[in-house]
């Protein structure tokens, strides 16, 4: 019975993360999204203006860089280049354009949340405020 609930509990994570690849960036929906920040530990990183972040963002954000500025910006996640980097936005254009920069700057394991923090709050995740 242990075996069986092992295997179907593997069956079911590896449902929660299925994912859509884009060259080697992973795009999840915002309920693989959340599986993820919940249960893998990867690095959340925020790039929407730091006025979006302060309004709302998800709880357990470890960085919030603008996309604007994210290439200027990479020495600061050099170590990050081999960890997984989970990246949001509001509607998911802009993380899916982080995603590409940082890809681009080697960043191995990196997943874009598609629908941004818009899906997220629609799932009915909760969400940090600045109140």
């Amino acid at each position: 019975m242990k075996r069986l609930s092992v295997m179907f509990a593997g069956l079911f994570l590896a449902g929660c993360f299925a994912v859509a690849q884009s060259g080697d960036v992973k795009n999840v929906s915002v309920s693989s999204a959340k599986a993820l920040v919940d249960a893998h530990g990867a690095f959340i990183l925020d790039v929407r203006t730091p006025e979006e972040h302060a309004s709302a963002h998800i709880h357990g954000t470890d960085a919030n860089i603008p996309v604007q500025v994210l290439a200027d910006s990479i020495g600061r996640l050099d170590s990050l280049k081999t960890k997984p980097v989970f990246v949001y936005c509001r509607s998911g254009h802009r993380s899916a354009k982080a995603s590409g920069i940082l890809h681009d700057k080697g960043f191995t394991d990196v997943t874009n949340m598609e629908g941004g923090i818009n899906a997220w709050v629609s799932a009915g995740f909760p969400v940090d405020t600045g109140k």
